[in-house]
């Protein structure tokens, strides 16, 4: 048993510490992001070769263990206090952003015909927190390894294309630098793609953006429970989802302690502890990328993502 669970332990370890330390080369990478795509491209290029379906069955077996652990600890590191302090024409924008994304993508992925559960994930990858809101709700709803890898492409895909638009079109791009931080944090699906626009704004400009990101991120929990609760009313409990069930409501009373007690939110700021919930969710991520299976690949769902966006952003410049 643990010969066989040592290649995708010894791999996916060692990949989580590297992201972490990639990240830390440049302020606008993202270590989450960095695991996700190098899980990707492991599987990409190792994906046939003999043996390394042992790495695979391992990530296949260990995502509703690891992801959850990752789940609590990255729960612990965000602190929404800092949302507190945001205009109420921000929340508002960030509001109608969350649910025209989430909106369209749905009904997009119906009139595309996609799989429900594909639909689900691409819509909440979207509006809420890319890769993060995939994994949690992926666990949530029992989703298929196909079913995740099309979501999870969509997002990348649409996330590469939305800060290329948002960088060269010139009616986005001339945005006065306070709107345009606000409209990166209220409609772009990764942290780590927020960071990337908004690099060459000052500091003040940065600081607005990642807290309206972080309101979005925020709503994970309460939206995979949603999901949780349609799916076992449709298909009864399966298998680690009542585990799931308290870790999504351990994330919800680890939101409240860390916006509400400065003396909680004071520990996860140890650096120890911040390094550690980093590496362990960017394993649990590299563990999602090599669950993609570029062999199941359709092209519907990087259509709904990127179309959400382009509405998403047609929505905010009307109200900018």
């Amino acid at each position: 048993m643990i010969r066989m669970l040592a290649p995708g332990v010894l791999l996916t370890t060692i990949m989580g510490i590297a992201s972490y330390f990639v990240a830390r080369l440049h302020g606008t990478l993202d270590a989450l992001v960095v695991a996700l795509l190098g899980g990707m491209i492991v599987r990409l290029i190792f994906g046939r070769q003999k043996g390394f379906d042992i790495v695979i069955a391992y990530a296949k077996d260990f995502k509703d263990v690891l992801i959850p652990i990752g789940v609590i600890l990255y729960a612990a590191t965000i602190n929404v206090s800092k949302t507190f302090e945001l205009p109420g024409s921000v929340y508002l924008k960030t509001f109608i952003s969350v649910v025209v994304l989430f909106a369209v993508a749905l009904f997009l992925g119906k009139l595309l015909k996609l799989n429900k559960k594909t639909s689900w994930l691409t819509a909440v990858g979207s509006s809420i927190c890319g890769a993060s809101a995939i994994a949690i709700t992926s666990t949530a709803v029992d989703a298929k390894e196909e079913d995740i890898s099309n979501s999870l492409i969509a997002i990348v895909v649409a996330g590469i294309l939305a800060v290329g638009l948002s960088l060269t079109v010139p009616f986005i791009s001339n945005l006065g630098s306070e709107s345009f931080a606000v409209f990166s944090g209220a409609t772009m699906n990764q942290t780590g793609l927020v960071k990337i626009a908004t690099s060459a704004l000052g500091p003040l400009q940065k600081d607005l953006a990642l807290p309206v990101k972080l309101l979005r991120t925020a709503i994970i929990p309460f939206v995979a429970l949603i999901f949780f609760f349609i799916t076992i009313s449709k298909e009864g409990y399966k298998k680690n989802m009542r585990f799931l069930l308290v870790v999504l409501i351990a994330f919800i009373v680890l939101l409240g302690l860390t916006a509400l007690s400065p003396g909680f939110a004071a520990i996860t700021k140890i650096k120890g502890i911040k390094i550690a919930a980093t590496i362990i969710f960017a394993t649990a991520f590299v563990n999602l990328g090599l669950l993609v299976d570029f062999k199941t690949f359709k092209f519907q769902p990087i259509i709904v993502a990127f179309l959400a966006w382009v509405t998403a952003a047609a929505a905010f410049l009307l109200m900018a």
